[in-house]
């Protein structure tokens, strides 16, 4: 009796020490869970990466310790380390369906992603960094840093980033398919702190080569189908850019830009020397037209045989045909066609201004709402006895968009006639400023 009682106890134990140590190992491996999960998010990847290993170690067949180590390889850019990662998910025996499905969507998932050439972490030398994609989709990234020499704000991804003096910069990276569609973001860390002697040697090099860099760099580049300018400085130009009598237009990320309608923001004075009824919002006037040289030209006429497409709160208009007039002599001028936009957005509450006088300091301005034009002209926004659907001639300085590039004021043929009482039974209204 008494050996059967220590054979119960004896049992008793044992299955406790089991069911305590399957606790401890549970509790273990969430533990390394939590810490990756920490690190990960303060950007220290290789400290996530030790804890996950941790988790892996203490249990084979933990699907989210890989799951997790595969999206910190993907998150600072070491793409063949995640899919190496994921791969041996699928040697794990039981593995579920799901966690299949999963797994090998993101093994495909990585060739959306952006590789990025170093590591996170501290370095005592300038380093350059290169971005690339398997795909070879375009490659927008962020730059965030005290120095704002070096910060960068979504810019498409041309050549390596330098970075060669003290600071702390987080780079933000993903890639913009065909189809305009943003894929999953890498985002990393580096602490460039300059020993003595490279500083020095950055200085000089800074120094003396300056001038012969920007000798050699400056001038177009071409990159892929895209067109780029580095100006004297060394920096790329950004809005229009006169090179000899032509004058060219370049984005906020310096790409030349091509049959395209370019606008200015009016400004400061310009603002209450135009006379223009929008003059509380942030406004734009047409600069010209980039065809598809990339040249600017002069704008004389929007003009469109096309449809207009009724969009809720604004109007589409079509097959919009850009011409520039040339000066030939005396009172003869040539009209040419320089290009075409695909549409232009003109909202429902613009001003379609018909008739507009200024005399003693007043201005007398008549104007249709364009949804009130639209439907007084038959279908019309800027009407006319022929056949299109807009035309904007004599009165090209009128056009003024607003910061969403959709037209807010413009000048219109004087078509819908007002009552005998001048003010109007179909929209019509008289402004005198």
């Amino acid at each position: 009796m008494y050996m059967k009682k220590i054979k119960l106890l004896f049992i008793l134990a044992l299955v406790g020490i089991l069911l305590i140590g399957c606790k401890g190992k549970a509790a273990r491996v969430q533990e390394q869970l939590d810490l990756g999960s920490k690190y990960m998010a303060e950007l220290d990847y290789e400290s996530a990466i030790v804890a996950l290993n941790k988790a892996i170690k203490i249990d084979p067949k933990n699907v989210d310790a890989y799951k997790m180590l595969a999206e910190v390889y993907e998150k600072s850019g070491r793409l063949d380390d995640a899919r190496a990662t994921l791969e041996k998910v699928l040697d794990i025996d039981d593995l579920s369906s799901d966690n299949e499905d999963e797994i090998n969507n993101r093994i495909k998932n990585l060739d959306f992603l952006v590789a990025i050439s170093k590591l996170p972490g501290e370095y005592d030398e300038p380093m350059a960094l290169e971005l690339s994609n398997a795909k070879n989709f375009k490659i927008y990234y962020t730059v965030e840093t005290e120095n704002n020499k070096f910060a960068v704000s979504n810019a498409e991804y041309i050549e390596p980033i330098l970075f060669d003096e003290d600071g702390t910069y987080i780079v933000t990276t993903h890639t913009t398919d065909e189809n305009n569609v943003e894929h999953d973001e890498a985002k990393v860390k580096y602490v460039v702190k300059l020993k003595a002697g490279n500083k020095d040697k950055q200085a000089a090099k800074k120094e003396t080569e300056t001038t012969s860099s920007t000798e050699a760099t400056k001038g177009w580049k071409q990159v892929g189908d895209d067109w780029y300018y580095i100006k004297d400085d060394g920096e790329f130009a950004k809005g229009v850019l006169e090179e000899g009598k032509e004058e060219y237009y370049f984005d906020d990320s310096g790409k030349l830009v091509k049959n395209q309608l370019i606008k200015e923001k009016i400004e400061g004075s310009e603002i209450v020397d135009i006379d223009m009824l929008s003059k509380g919002e942030a406004v734009y006037y047409l600069y010209g037209y980039a065809d598809a040289n990339g040249q600017i030209r002069g704008v004389s006429s929007l003009l469109s045989y096309g449809q207009i497409i009724d969009k809720g709160n604004y109007y589409e208009v079509t097959d919009v045909q850009v011409i520039e007039s040339h000066h030939i002599s005396g009172s003869e001028f040539k009209e040419e066609l320089v290009g075409t936009v695909d549409s232009i957005k003109i909202r429902k509450d613009a001003y379609a201004i018909v008739f507009e006088e200024t005399d003693n300091n007043v201005t007398e301005t008549w104007y249709y709402p364009a949804e009130a034009y639209y439907k007084a002209a038959g279908g019309k926004l800027s009407a006319d006895i022929n056949e299109e659907v807009f035309e904007e001639t004599d009165n090209i300085d009128m056009v003024v968009f607003d910061a969403d590039g959709y037209i807010i004021e413009y000048g219109a043929t004087y078509y819908p006639s007002p009552d005998s009482n001048g003010s109007g039974d179909d929209g019509l209204v008289i402004v005198r400023q």
